[in-house]
């Protein structure tokens, strides 16, 4: 019997009541850790806001392309999902949370939808999984087909296929390409099974081996050929190497890329003003009252122009103001060039 169960009748309803109210205002965070992803794999976090209130959900149910429900544990909070279909256009994903308590109003809390892609790159060993029957009545044959991509010559000499922890097939070096697609008949509807995929090099050495795939085989008129995916799901953070694919914004079909850490550097000073030069004007000589002469006369003409001289100040030096000068003094006398052209 819960804590819950112990209490007297009218604690237990006001209990209830208070543990709806934190159901209705509980929301989930759920995004994907790229928007494309390598094989057939999606990595995801999963938040609950609050995260006290994650004690009132039952159980999580990952939603594929609207059709594949698969629940997983409601105590993941980062996810990853393999055996995705990668042929399908447009995939998309998102969470529900079931709560513990069915008598509430609302049944489920929902996630918003994420949208995604799958490259055309090989990063791990993940296998998809599919079936074909072979139109015949009076024997009718469901076929398991098995793809994957191969994951490098460095890492995988040699492949084998296990079917319920039994190695059923072996593919060798020589039999090597760069995709693969393996039937294996003999499956009846309604039957479960696992599949896993190990790589090896020659020397024996494992280095990648698959997610274990649990599956049931279908009847051929319960789904259409080709859209069904088995999907396992995994406590799993995404791996620090995993190559990234920045998100889309699908209104202004701009991609948000993550700004570099790059060391700030002061911009370049910007060049200084061009200098004017400073031009004298001339001045008509006073003596003769014209414009300035075309020849040189010689320069004690102008030391006759008593314009050239300056007074001597009346009143005590000031801010603006000249300093005296004294005419006794041949150190301040005023000298004053001017070129001729």
């Amino acid at each position: 019997m819960s804590d819950t169960e112990q209490l007297p009748s009218d604690n237990r309803t006001k209990h209830n009541h208070e543990q709806e109210k934190l159901w209705k205002e509980l929301r989930i965070d759920f995004r994907l850790e790229s928007f494309g992803f390598p094989d057939n794999k999606i990595y995801g976090i999963v938040k609950v806001i609050p995260e006290s209130s994650r004690k009132l959900i039952e159980t999580f149910v990952l939603v594929v392309n609207k059709t594949n429900r698969i629940e997983f544990d409601c105590r993941y909070k980062t996810i990853a999902a393999s055996g995705l279909n990668t042929k399908r256009k447009n995939p998309q994903a998102y969470i529900e949370a079931i709560p513990k308590n069915k008598n509430w109003t609302e049944k489920m809390k929902k996630s918003d939808t994420c949208n995604f892609y799958f490259s055309d790159v090989a990063f791990s060993l993940n296998p998809t999984i599919s079936f074909e029957w072979l139109d015949d009545e009076e024997d009718p044959r469901t076929y398991l087909i098995i793809q994957w991509s191969h994951i490098g010559d460095s890492r995988a000499q040699k492949y084998i296929l296990c079917l319920d922890g039994a190695e059923i097939q072996y593919i060798r070096q020589k039999q090597i390409n760069d995709a693969f697609e393996v039937k294996i008949d003999g499956f009846k509807p309604g039957e479960t099974h696992t599949f896993e995929l190990i790589a090896k090099t020659n020397n024996g050495k494992e280095t990648c081996r698959s997610d274990l795939m649990h599956f049931t085989v279908p009847d051929k008129g319960s789904i259409e050929e080709g859209s069904v995916e088995f999907i396992n799901i995994t406590d799993e953070p995404m791996p620090p190497n995993l190559p990234i694919i920045p998100f889309r914004d699908e209104e202004n079909e701009k991609e948000f890329k993550p700004i570099p850490n790059t060391k700030y550097v002061d911009p370049p000073p910007s060049p200084p003003p061009p200098i004017k030069p400073l031009l004298r004007k001339l001045k008509p000589c006073t003596c003769c009252k014209h414009l300035p002469h075309n020849k040189f006369p010689g320069i004690q003409h102008y030391f006759n122009d008593t314009t050239l001289v300056s007074p001597r100040p009346t009143s005590p030096l000031r801010r603006g103001k000249k300093p005296e000068i004294d005419d006794h003094d041949d150190d301040n006398d005023v000298i004053i060039t001017i070129n001729f052209k």
